[in-house]
């Protein structure tokens, strides 16, 4: 479901699965079309009505919403019982398996071409903005193999010189928040230099 900042429901953007849930029936399911702030975010304490909404708010979470969906439609049209909590933390806990264990960085290293969009235009961008003076960085929560032959393939093996700063294996979104700040320094071929 989409909702709006005002924490009102989007009507027609509430699906199960791929079938879209009536108004009629989201309105009755929340008791109109508003979701009170506590059960929008655990940050104010549990919610009196259980779990709290997991919000998806970015690019990265389309990925994650899109295999929610999916498995979500399977379960119900193959009639198999489920708790939707239970899905979540399902999904949730493959999607960092995948990412922890490598699985995905290999799969997309192996056929770059397949998973990874080549912008004709991206070096010259970055070029111009590096050369007019911009700072650029480059945060990420990828490991710094992955990073190179991605960027290798999208912008050349140059791509370092047009960022001041690179920063991998970030830890996003923690890194924003974290007072410590475990950084090291290495080489461009991954000596450790020291902090």
């Amino acid at each position: 479901m989409k909702i709006d900042s005002f924490h009102y429901i989007q009507l027609g953007t509430v699906y199960r699965g791929f079938e879209v849930v009536p108004d009629s029936e989201v309105i009755e399911m929340y008791q109109g079309s508003h979701v009170p702030l506590e059960q929008m975010s655990d940050f104010y304490g549990k919610s009196s009505e259980g779990n709290t909404l997991k919000q998806f708010m970015d690019i990265f979470s389309l990925p994650e919403m899109t295999l929610l969906s999916c498995v979500n439609d399977y379960f119900l049209k193959n009639n198999i019982d489920y708790e939707p909590v239970h899905l979540y933390k399902d999904v949730k806990d493959a999607i960092r398996d995948v990412h922890v264990k490598g699985l995905m960085y290999r799969a997309v290293e192996a056929d770059i071409e397949r998973y990874i969009c080549y912008g004709e235009k991206t070096q010259a961008v970055l070029a111009k903005l590096a050369n007019h003076g911009k700072k650029m960085f480059l945060i990420t929560n990828s490991p710094s193999s992955f990073v190179d032959k991605g960027m290798n393939f999208i912008v050349g093996k140059d791509w370092r010189d047009l960022f001041d700063v690179v920063i991998v294996q970030a830890d996003k979104p923690n890194f924003f928040n974290d007072k410590r700040r475990p950084f090291r320094r290495f080489t461009d071929r991954g000596v450790y230099c020291g902090i």
